[in-house]
């Protein structure tokens, strides 16, 4: 291990030569470095080693593995642009295989989606249309053997239900509206026979007040008529008496009149005759002009 070339098939001409000051591009005596990895037990050296048959330094990476009996070590490696190139052109594959594998893997998501996201998605949009109460909708899984169908299956049977029972809460709201509306004809019918009687019953009362309003109109009417013959009567009657009474004051006045004229002449008399004879116990008159009367053998008028 003193640096010493002893085999190297691609530069048959370097065989034998001491290569321990060799230095690469970079100024790393690569000889010595491989030396130390060696003296350690073996190991992984990286230097800058041209290719063969070149005379550009390139990237390179040894292994060393000693040979304690005869102090040497045996150098293997390989150029790290062929690992580039081989590792580009794996990666290379890799890419056409993953773009490959995505494009499978995107056939196979968007043929999922269909089968699978699609009709889930119908179903979840169903659902939502049933929950709002539109029972128009229905399941777009179609005829499925798998889970989704019995999904499908089962919502539709729900949809079914929904609408059944609507149907007989429909059913029983017009059944329930043609009950009421004939309890409301019923009770029309009933208040109008009510007022029909009642009706009838005051047509009855009104005719019957009406013919005896008409039987008292006629009796006022025959009141009125008598009263009026009664009145004329009575009037006549009147005008009669005050021309009675007339005429028994003038016949009254005309009396008064001819027994004051009497009483006067008699008085007259009386006083001549007292004048005469003076005889005593002769008859002695006073008149007035209401009545006469006789006292003993005196005649007086008052």
């Amino acid at each position: 291990m003193d640096g010493t070339l002893r085999v190297l098939p691609p530069q048959l001409e370097a065989e034998g030569t001491n290569r321990i000051d060799l230095r690469d591009p970079t100024g790393n005596y690569f000889v010595r470095s491989m030396i130390a990895v060696a003296q350690k037990g073996g190991g992984v050296d990286r230097l800058m080693y041209p290719r063969p048959r070149t005379a550009v330094p390139v990237p390179k990476l040894n292994y060393l593995l000693p040979f304690a009996p005869w102090h040497i070590f045996v150098a293997t490696g390989f150029f790290l642009d062929d690992i580039d190139a081989a590792f580009h052109a794996a990666l290379w594959r890799l890419g056409l295989v993953a773009g490959a594998i995505a494009v499978v893997t995107a056939l196979i998501a968007w043929a999922l989606s269909r089968s699978i996201a699609r009709p889930l998605g119908g179903i979840e949009r169903t659902m939502t249309a049933l929950a709002a109460g539109d029972l128009g909708v229905a399941p777009e899984a179609g005829v499925r053997a798998d889970e989704i169908g019995r999904m499908a299956h089962s919502l539709a049977v729900f949809r079914q239900n929904a609408v059944e029972k609507q149907r007989l809460v429909e059913q029983q709201r017009l059944k329930a509206e043609t009950a009421g509306r004939e309890e409301r004809q019923r009770l029309m019918l009933d208040l109008a026979d009510r007022l029909q009687q009642k009706i009838g019953g005051l047509a009855e009362a009104l005719s019957a007040a009406s013919t005896g309003l008409r039987t008292t109109a006629e009796m006022v009417n025959a009141a009125t008529r008598q009263s009026e013959s009664r009145s004329a009567a009575i009037s006549a009657a009147v005008a009669q008496t005050s021309s009675n009474v007339d005429t028994l004051a003038s016949a009254a006045e005309e009396m008064s009149a001819s027994i004051q004229e009497i009483c006067r002449q008699v008085s007259q008399s009386a006083q001549i005759a007292s004048k005469g004879s003076r005889t005593p116990n002769a008859p002695i008159i006073w008149c007035s002009t209401s009545r006469v009367r006789r006292r003993r053998s005196s005649t007086w008028c008052d």
